[in-house]
């Protein structure tokens, strides 16, 4: 994730966004520790495993 980070700096991008499952406790729990803030959820927007579950989302400003 780092790499991506940089590489996207390199191309002028200044705020990366991305979707994890709200059941993913450990990845949004490593994401804030890189920096990488909640902005939102949407309820039951992804079927995983038979079941609705919640997505969050989550940005960090890389640049700019």
């Amino acid at each position: 994730m780092r790499e991506a980070e940089r590489h996207a700096g390199r191309l002028g991008i200044e705020k990366i966004m991305l979707e994890i499952f709200a059941i993913n406790d450990r990845a949004i729990h490593v994401y804030e520790k890189m920096g990488y803030g909640i902005f939102g959820c949407i309820p039951g927007e992804v079927k995983y495993k038979g079941e609705y579950v919640d997505c969050v989302s989550m940005y960090k400003r890389i640049s700019g």
